[in-house]
Parts: C-alpha cells; structure tokens; sequence
C-alpha cells in the first residue's frame, strides 16, 4: 500500500528525477531521464513559503511520487503532480491530490486548481492537465 507523507530535503533528487522521467515518458522523449533536466520544478517549491510538499512511497519506502499545494492568499494550486510511468494508473495520485486538497481546506483556500505544465488527456497518467478551474 502506497504511503503519502511530508516530502523531505532527502527526497528532493529522486522527486525530480521521477518528474523529469514521467513528463519525459509522457512527452516521447528519446532520453526521459534527462528531460527538463535544465529545469526546476522540485526544489523551489520544496523549500518556498506557504508551500506543502508531499511524498509517495512504496512499501519498501521507496519515493514513487510527489506532489505540492501552495497558498496565495484564498486562491491555492497543486502540482507539479508526478508518479512513476510505471505506476500510472495505480491510484497514486489521487491520494496525492486527496493530501494536497485536505491542506488546501486547512488553509481556508477558496479557490483551487492544478498548477499546468501540459494539457493531458487526464490525471491518470499523473502528469499535469490543463485546469484551474473547480474549487474543491
């Protein structure tokens, strides 16, 4: 059973090297491994103000995953949203999303959607699709 708990500085290489491989796989670039690797999409947001990060993890306490909610004011966003291509489709990121919209409530967010990097055919894939446009 996957396990969603507080992304630490520790996980922060894995979180980014898992983003740039899903993104990568999902995009059908020739090397996901070093796609987007000029980018920064873990580790600003790791360590920014009114940010939550959160981890996925196996079993074995392996990161599979990662997600991160962040506070302007009553208007809120999730994501980058990103899980292992191997594990898409495993429900692991709606208990990402299900971490980032309880913060969100804790927050008193008002108004929240998903931080968009892409259009995506959907969220199963755990890539970011293409709204910020419903409340939670």
């Amino acid at each position: 059973m996957t396990k969603i708990r507080a992304l630490t500085e520790a996980d922060l290489s894995e979180a980014q090297r898992i983003l740039r491989v899903a993104f990568g796989t999902f995009l059908g670039a020739p090397d996901p491994e070093q796609f987007w690797s000029d980018l920064d999409y873990v580790y600003g947001r790791f360590g920014a103000e009114h940010t939550a990060a959160f981890a996925a993890e196996d079993e074995e306490g392996v990161l599979v995953g990662s997600n991160f909610a962040t506070r302007w004011g009553s208007v809120g966003f999730f994501g980058p949203l990103t899980t292992r291509p191997d594990l898409w489709d495993g429900g692991i990121g709606q208990r990402l999303v299900a971490a980032a919209s309880n913060q969100l409530d804790a927050w008193g967010v008002r108004h929240a959607g998903l931080f968009t990097l892409l259009k995506a055919p959907s969220m199963s894939g755990c890539t970011a699709s293409s709204a910020f446009t419903h409340a939670f």
